[in-house]
C-alpha cells in the first residue's frame, strides 16, 4: 500500500516519463500484477444466503481463527494464475483435463486497488448458477492504458475461442468497468455463437474530475489520467458486444459525489454509445452494488438483449 501511494504522488506530479527509471519499476510492476487467473469457488452459500467456509483442515488454517479473517483467507485462496491465457495459448492447458462444460462463463474485472473484500460474496453467488467457469482479470493501474487495454482484449478473445459455445459475461466493478467501457469497442466477438454481455457497475465513467485531459486516441497515457477524460461518452460497443451500465448515486455511493462545480462522475453523457443504462437503488453504495448485481445474474434478470 505504501509504494502504491507513493507511486501516486509521484504520477501525479509529472515525474514519471518514458525513459526514467521510475518509469521502468512501473513497468516491471505491471507485468507482475497484471494478468489472467482461474476462479475456483472455495466459500459457498448455505440456504440461508450467509457463506460456508471449507474444513479449516484443508486450507491449513486454525479452527479457532476469528470467522471473517478465515473468510477473507479463503477468499484470497480462489484465485489460481493462468499465464497461458493470453491469445495463442492451447486451449487444453486453458480448460484443463475435463474441458469446456455448459452454462455462462464469466470474467470479473476488479477496480483501482486489486480484489477487495466486495468480491466475497460476488463469486459463491454466481457459482450457484453451474457456470462453464469462472476468471479474474487482475491490473496494475497506473501502467500504460495499452497494456493493460492489450492484456483484457487478448484473454477475453483466448477465452471466447475456448468456450465457443458459451455466453460470455463481463462484470466489471468500478473502474474495471471503466476499462471495460474502453474495451467494448475493441472486441473482435463476431464469430462467437453468443457473444458478450459487459455489464459495469458503480463505475465512474465520466472519470472522476480532477486529472488533466487525455488523448483517447494515444494508449501511451497513464489509465489513472484516464479516469477524467471520457465525459463526452466511449465508441458504441463492437458487434455481437452487449453493454449494460448499472448506476449508482450519490450519497450512497460517495464515488459519484459531484465536484463543487457540478461535475459528476456518473454522467449520462458518458456511457457507451447504444448501452443500456439503469439506475440501481438509491441505497446502494459502491461495494454493495456488486453484489447486488451480481443477484441479478444468477436470477437470470440481467439478460443480454440480442444485439
Amino acid at each position: 500500500m505504501r509504494l502504491v501511494l507513493t507511486t501516486l504522488v509521484l504520477l501525479l506530479a509529472g515525474c514519471i516519463t518514458g525513459g526514467s527509471a521510475m518509469g521502468d519499476v512501473i513497468r516491471k510492476l505491471s507485468g507482475v500484477q497484471t494478468g489472467w487467473y482461474q476462479v475456483t469457488p472455495l466459500l459457498h452459500l448455505a440456504e440461508d444466503g450467509a457463506l460456508e467456509l471449507p474444513p479449516a483442515s484443508s486450507l491449513e488454517e486454525e479452527n479457532d481463527a476469528p470467522y471473517m479473517e478465515r473468510v477473507l483467507q479463503t477468499h484470497q485462496k480462489q484465485f489460481h494464475p493462468v499465464p497461458s491465457l493470453p491469445a495463442g495459448a492451447d486451449c487444453a492447458d486453458v480448460l484443463g483435463p475435463d474441458g469446456p462444460r455448459g452454462g455462462t462463463l464469466y470474467v470479473f474485472v476488479h477496480g483501482i486497488g486489486g480484489v477487495g473484500n466486495e468480491w466475497v460474496g460476488v463469486i459463491p453467488t454466481l457459482a450457484r448458477t453451474q457456470p462453464a467457469g469462472m476468471y479474474m482479470y487482475k491490473w496494475f493501474a497506473y501502467a500504460e492504458r495499452g497494456a493493460i487495454l492489450a492484456g483484457l482484449l487478448d484473454g477475453v478473445h483466448r477465452l471466447a475461442q475456448c468456450y465457443p459455445d458459451n455466453p460470455i459475461v463481463l462484470l466489471g466493478h468500478s473502474a474495471g468497468g471503466v476499462l471495460g467501457a474502453f474495451a467494448a469497442s475493441r472486441f473482435k466477438l463476431e464469430q462467437h455463437e453468443h457473444g458478450l454481455l459487459l455489464v459495469t457497475v458503480a463505475s465512474p465513467l465520466a472519470g472522476v474530475g480532477a486529472l488533466v485531459p487525455t488523448d483517447e486516441h494515444d494508449d501511451r497515457t497513464q489509465f489513472f489520467n484516464d479516469l477524467g477524460a471520457a465525459r463526452s461518452g466511449y465508441p458504441a460497443a463492437a458487434p455481437n458486444v452487449t453493454v449494460l451500465h448499472l448506476r449508482t448515486q450519490y450519497p450512497a455511493d460517495n464515488v459519484m459525489k459531484p465536484s463543487r462545480a457540478g461535475y459528476q462522475p456518473n454522467a449520462l453523457s458518458a456511457v457507451v454509445k447504444g448501452a443500456r443504462l439503469v439506475d440501481l437503488p438509491a441505497t446502494l453504495g459502491h461495494d454493495d452494488s456488486l453484489l447486488y448485481a451480481a443477484r441479478q445474474l444468477a436470477l437470470g434478470r440481467l439478460v443480454p438483449v440480442t444485439p
